[in-house]
């Protein structure tokens, strides 16, 4: 135990002095809403939408990495139906807490996105609209360490002395392109590079993402989308994941995510009501081997997300929106 604790905090030491904490705090909930990693997917459901998840990273162990994050977002000026209007505007609000040991990272995020129509495919069908959008957020970010909680060997140990902080401006922009069979976008993140001063000087690393993916109708209910999401920064390997995610008539929906070489995650997710959807995520370890040199048991990883809608527009159809009730 000893020795897996002393990895926990020696691997958060590392992601937090890189100032890279939001690897540390990974997930591929972003399968739920693509908005979580590009601000121009915002807005895209006509109505007030709020998203919420709590991530508990290898429970059980002592210091591991815990976050919980929410999105409010909403587009603007619409009419009484479903139905998006050909160019409209989105606004959304963004915050989230990460802990890990004796680091945390509290962030707070205005977003805008403005989506216009390029060309639409069938004229009966307003979801066959090619549209793009661009994105931006803009917000603070408080790093903080809390020397409180750390325990020494030598308590005359000079190295940790005091808690500090440092709260920083932060913005990051995207562009994303959508329709009824496909999507994607590209994104640039920590745009501003501030410098972060917590024991020593280090600036925010500016990182980028490209997304891509694809709607497959395997029948009139069932829609497969498979999707890939590509990470690139100065200084560490280009990171990438493949997902899946099957979904049955807007209903109930599985999904696969698989992080190269750090991570599987699974899940399960269902609309209860027209204004409520609850999903959970199990999530693999796959960095560590299973060795006597490794350590092979970091505790289970689970995640809990819901989603709420509030002023629900009505459907431009005799069809019920699908919910369990």
């Amino acid at each position: 135990m000893i020795i897996r604790i002393t990895f926990i905090c020696f691997f958060t030491l590392v992601s937090f002095c890189s100032i890279q904490a939001q690897n540390l705090f990974y997930s591929g909930n972003y399968l739920w809403n693509w908005s979580n990693i590009n601000p121009a997917a915002l807005g895209t459901e006509n109505a007030l939408d709020i998203k919420m998840s709590y991530h508990k990273q290898w429970s059980g162990l002592e210091g591991a990495p815990n976050n919980f994050s929410f999105l409010a977002q909403t587009p603007l000026f619409q009419q009484k139906t479903e139905i998006l209007s050909q160019n409209y505007h989105a606004t959304g609000l963004e915050g989230y807490h990460n802990q890990a040991g004796l680091w945390s990272e509290t962030g707070l995020y205005a977003r805008y996105a403005y989506h216009l129509t390029l060309s639409q495919r069938d004229e009966w069908n307003p979801n066959s609209r090619l549209r793009m959008s661009f994105g931006a957020s803009f917000g603070f970010k408080t790093i903080g360490f809390d020397a409180s909680k750390a325990t020494l060997h030598n308590p005359n140990d000079n190295i940790i002395q005091n808690n500090q902080q440092s709260t920083i401006p932060d913005a990051n922009i995207g562009i994303w392109l959508r329709n009824d069979r496909f999507f994607g976008g590209f994104g640039i993140y920590q745009l501003f590079e501030n410098n972060v001063n917590i024991g020593q000087s280090n600036n925010l690393e500016r990182y980028y993402n490209l997304t891509t993916g694809a709607n497959i109708n395997l029948t009139k209910n069932i829609i497969l989308s498979p999707s890939a999401l590509i990470n690139i920064n100065k200084t560490t390997a280009i990171n990438w994941d493949l997902n899946a995610k099957l979904a049955y008539n807007d209903l109930v929906w599985v999904a696969l995510n698989y992080r190269h070489k750090r991570a599987v995650q699974t899940f399960l997710g269902t609309r209860v009501t027209s204004w409520l959807d609850i999903a959970y995520s199990y999530q693999f370890s796959t960095f560590l081997k299973n060795n006597e040199n490794n350590f092979n048991s970091l505790g289970t990883t689970n995640e809990i997300l819901l989603g709420i809608r509030f002023f629900n527009k009505k459907v431009d159809s005799d069809e019920k929106r699908n919910s369990i009730f």
